[in-house]
C-alpha cells in the first residue's frame, strides 16, 4: 500500500493496492498509473479492458485515481483546483501530475452512463497539461506492413466516410481506428499515433465487447484531409491548410468535453491544440484525399507516399 500523502507534493491522504493498477503508457515515453478505490474497482476494470490496459504498480508513473461518490473527497486538502465535469469532478494539484477524478456515478447506473463516464474519463488523459504534445483528432487511422510502415490519419467531420474508409481497407493495410487518435511527439521528434475507442459504438450500439490497443503507437507519417469524390486521387496541401484543418479536428473530437469547461481553461487548450497542430503540420506531409465509395482509395495513398521518399 501507498499513500499519496507520501509524495513530495503532498497529494490527499488516500491509499488503493498495487494489485488494482492498469498502466497507461505514452509513445513519448511517460506513463500513467489507473487506480480506484473500492467503489470505483468494477469501473476501472472494465475501463482498463476497453483500453487494453496491463496491470501496473504505484510507483511506475504519476497516478490518476478514479474515486466513488462518498469518498474522502480531496477538497479537504489545501492546494487542491476543483474542476466540475458532468460526470466527475477532476481535482488536480499544481505541483503534482497526479490527478483524481472523483465521480458522482457509479457502476450499478443504468444502461451506458459507466461507458459515457469511460469517454468523459479519456478525454481528461487527452488534455493533461503534464503531456505538453498531446493532441487528439477526430480521424480514422490505417496502418501498413503490421505497423512496419507506419501510420497515416485520415480526418474528416462525422458522416464523411472514416469509417467506411477504414472497413474497406485490403490487407497489408489494416484499421487501428475509426474516430479518434490521439498524437505525441517522442524524444526524437517523431510524432506516434494512439489508437483510441470509438465510443459511440459502445454507447450507441451497445458494442461493450470492443476493445482497442491504446497503447500501440506508431509513427505517423502523414496526415490526409477526407473528402467525399467521385473519383480516387489525392492532391497536397500547404501548411496553412493543414494546420487549420488539424486543429479543427481536434476541437470537433474535444467539443463535448470542451463545452464542460471553465472558458480560460478552454482557451488554454485550444491554444495548445494550435500549437501542436502548428508543429504537426510543419512535420509531415499533408495531402487532400477525395475518396469514393467503391474505389481503390488506398492506391491513392500509397502513391502520395512513395512520392514523398
Amino acid at each position: 500500500m501507498k499513500s499519496i500523502s507520501e509524495d513530495p507534493w503532498k497529494s490527499p491522504g488516500v491509499e488503493w493496492g498495487e494489485d488494482r493498477g492498469y498502466l497507461l503508457t505514452l509513445g513519448d515515453g511517460q506513463r500513467r498509473v489507473l487506480c480506484a478505490d473500492e467503489g470505483m474497482t468494477e469501473w476501472l476494470s472494465r475501463f482498463a479492458a476497453i483500453l487494453r490496459l496491463a496491470p501496473g504498480c504505484v510507483g511506475n508513473g504519476p497516478v490518476i485515481y478514479y474515486m466513488s461518490r462518498g469518498g474522502v473527497s480531496p477538497r479537504l486538502f489545501a492546494g487542491w483546483e476543483c474542476h466540475p465535469l458532468r460526470f466527475f469532478r477532476v481535482w488536480c494539484h499544481p505541483k503534482s501530475p497526479d490527478m483524481i477524478l472523483e465521480s458522482s456515478w457509479t457502476w450499478e447506473e443504468k444502461r451506458f452512463i459507466p461507458y459515457i463516464m469511460m469517454h468523459e474519463a479519456l478525454s481528461v488523459l487527452c488534455t493533461d497539461l503534464h503531456v505538453p504534445t498531446a493532441l487528439p483528432l477526430h480521424t480514422a487511422a490505417l496502418a501498413r506492413d503490421a505497423g512496419d510502415g507506419g501510420a497515416v490519419a485520415l480526418l474528416a467531420p462525422s458522416g464523411t466516410g472514416k469509417s467506411t474508409c477504414a472497413a474497406r481497407v485490403p490487407s497489408p493495410w489494416e484499421p487501428l481506428c475509426d474516430d479518434m487518435a490521439l498524437i505525441v511527439r517522442d524524444s526524437d521528434g517523431a510524432f506516434r499515433l494512439h489508437p483510441l475507442p470509438t465510443w459511440s459504438e459502445v454507447t450507441m450500439r451497445g458494442r461493450t465487447d470492443l476493445t482497442w490497443d491504446v497503447c500501440r503507437h506508431l509513427p505517423l507519417q502523414a496526415v490526409y484531409l477526407l473528402e467525399q469524390g467521385d473519383r480516387d486521387r489525392v492532391t497536397e496541401v500547404g501548411n496553412g491548410e493543414a494546420t487549420a484543418a488539424i486543429f479543427r479536428s481536434s476541437v470537433q473530437i474535444m467539443t463535448p468535453y470542451l463545452n464542460r469547461l471553465d472558458p480560460a481553461d478552454v482557451i488554454v487548450l485550444k491554444r495548445r491544440f494550435l500549437e501542436n497542430a502548428c508543429t504537426l503540420a510543419s512535420a509531415l506531409p499533408a495531402f487532400r484525399l477525395r475518396a469514393t465509395i467503391s474505389g481503390r482509395f488506398w492506391e491513392a495513398i500509397e502513391g502520395s507516399l512513395a512520392d514523398e521518399r
